[in-house]
């Protein structure tokens, strides 16, 4: 599974800048976050109990405006699109 934010332990700086991301379509739509080193071709992300959903990675970019882990700063900066695959945990398509 990969994790799309990664937040510094109790007051540590944070001196590394990730990939920007955005998810489209599914139950996550919208959602964004930051990936840090190479972007993988898919992102599996667990949502609680209701099972693990697939992204996809496209050759798209759009601008993405998140916060600034670890504060309350506001970005805007260009992002990679993650799109649901359209199916649901268990492989059926949706």
């Amino acid at each position: 599974m990969t994790k799309l934010m990664v937040v510094p332990a109790n007051g540590a700086t944070y001196d590394r800048t990730g990939h920007a991301l955005i998810l489209k379509d599914g139950p996550l739509d919208g959602q964004t976050g930051e990936h840090i080193g190479a972007l993988p071709r898919q992102l599996e992300l667990k949502i609680g109990v209701y099972g693990t959903w697939t992204y996809l990675r496209t050759s798209e970019s759009t601008d993405v405006t998140d916060f600034v882990p670890g504060s309350t700063k506001m970005r805007t900066r260009e992002g990679r699109v993650y799109r649901w695959n359209g199916r649901d945990p268990s492989g059926n398509r949706i």
